[in-house]
């Protein structure tokens, strides 16, 4: 089974909305801890969507492992906020933060 299409897309909304499918599946189906998160995002956010280089990942995956949490969702995180725009991002940071306690 298919997840994910190989279509780069023009329009900038179409292409937030793969974007965000993409992570979806990732979180669905990545079991395995924080290694297996890193492994899949290299293969699909990396190698075949290119939204950001190996490089990127692996600093942005090194700077999450020093704050304490969940170091792949951390990570997601920060390819949002370097993905999509500031709007999104604050979206996307208060429902994270209005979950209740």
């Amino acid at each position: 089974m298919k997840l994910n299409s190989d279509i780069q897309p023009s329009n900038k909304s179409l292409r937030k909305f793969i974007f965000l499918k993409d992570v979806f599946w990732l979180t669905l189906s990545a079991f395995g801890g924080p290694q297996a998160h890193i492994a899949m995002m290299l293969r699909l956010l990396v190698e075949k969507r290119k939204y950001i280089s190996e490089e990127e990942l692996l600093e942005l995956q090194a700077l999450c492992q020093i704050l304490p949490g969940p170091t792949s969702t951390q990570t997601f995180f920060l390819i949002f906020t370097k993905k999509l725009d500031s709007f999104s991002v604050l979206i996307g940071f208060s429902q994270k933060n209005s979950s209740p306690p």
